[in-house]
């Protein structure tokens, strides 16, 4: 088993010098249709798994190869959240803009919304549509899909619905823009679904043409957001990445990783980079400390850390102090940091 840091010097760059020297990071918030941040605007992309279409939240619906449902009749959950103004609640009035491939019947269950314009174009084989969300919605957005057709099949492909303030094109929404400005960092922890991960090769990662970004569990891929989206944030913000290392990652998927950044990655920024997350914590599956060393299998369980020394890392809070980089192996400094 090679050492996380064997692949470090694809990743070499000429860095800039922080201008805060006293620089905060922020903790990117899960991915999810209850998320307060709405980061994408395309919303698909926090819907949870394909429902049926008088109730999304079932999460039964039969979906094809591409993760795209291949039945008639299916819904989506977009948004479940408290309606009304923070913090209490999340404003969502607006007019949101639907396309899709594909023809189909749209309704609203437990949703305060009006139908706009749905127009079919039998050329492209696509549908638009608006949805007109008025000033204190009920804070639901699901919409269900009957008759749903490609030609002769059925199913539905590409959804996309737009939050306001957004055009087609756009990947991050005006909101998370201005909300992580004023910071110098991004800890991409939650977004990449890094507690309970399971993917291990290269070719298990979830791609950026994925129909949502939203974590699924249980299974034997959790994903979360695509690196290549996590990439394009830093890019388009101007912010350091922090990053973490998926805890059953083989050397191969860590050497892509370290490629993929070493190309995409503006240079100018800092890199991070954290073996997991907090691999002494319990609640989390693979991430637990014994659990990591049962199935590496190369090493011995460590003895427990001292009494009062804080677990893992030293120092004396809880997960203790960052540690350096160094083999991939459960045990001191396993949670670690280290700017690339």
């Amino acid at each position: 088993m090679r050492s996380l840091l064997s692949f470090l010097p694809l990743l070499s760059v000429t860095c800039r010098t922080p201008s805060d020297p006293t620089p905060v990071s922020c903790s990117l918030d899960g991915v999810s249709d209850y998320t307060r941040s709405l980061p994408f605007c395309d919303l698909t992309k926090q819907t949870r798994p394909f429902g049926s279409a008088h109730a999304p939240y079932d999460q039964n619906a039969t979906v094809g190869v591409d993760g795209w449902p291949t039945q008639d009749n299916f819904g989506l959950v977009f948004i479940t959240e408290s309606g009304g103004p923070s913090p209490t609640g999340m404003l969502m009035d607006g007019t949101y803009q639907l396309t899709f491939i594909g023809n189909a019947t749209l309704s609203f269950p437990a949703t305060s919304a009006t139908l706009l314009n749905q127009s079919y174009n039998s050329v492209s084989g696509a549908t638009l549509a608006y949805i007109e969300i008025p000033v204190g919605g009920n804070g639901q957005l699901w919409i269900g899909f009957s008759e749903a057709y490609i030609g002769s099949e059925p199913g539905a492909k590409n959804i996309v619905l737009l939050q306001p303030g957004c055009s087609t094109g756009d990947i991050f929404s005006p909101g998370l823009l201005q909300l992580i400005s004023r910071f110098d960092s991004l800890r991409f922890m939650d977004w990449l679904a890094t507690n309970n991960k399971l993917e291990s090769s290269w070719s298990e990662r979830r791609l950026p043409d994925a129909p949502s970004y939203v974590a699924t569990f249980p299974g034997s891929n959790t994903s979360g957001v695509p690196w290549e989206v996590c990439i394009s944030l830093a890019n388009k913000s101007g912010k350091d990445l922090w990053i973490n290392i998926p805890a059953h990652a083989t050397d191969d998927y860590i050497l892509q990783l370290a490629q993929l950044l070493h190309n995409t990655v503006d240079p100018t920024l800092f890199i991070y980079y954290e073996y997991s997350n907090e691999v002494g914590n319990f609640i989390a599956d693979c991430c637990v400390l014994w659990a990591c060393c049962y199935w590496l299998r190369s090493y011995p369980p460590p003895p427990p850390p001292p009494p009062g020394s804080g677990g893992l890392g030293g120092g004396g809070g809880w997960g203790g102090t960052p540690q350096r980089g160094g083999p991939r192996r459960a045990g001191g400094g396993a949670t670690s940091s280290q700017k690339l």
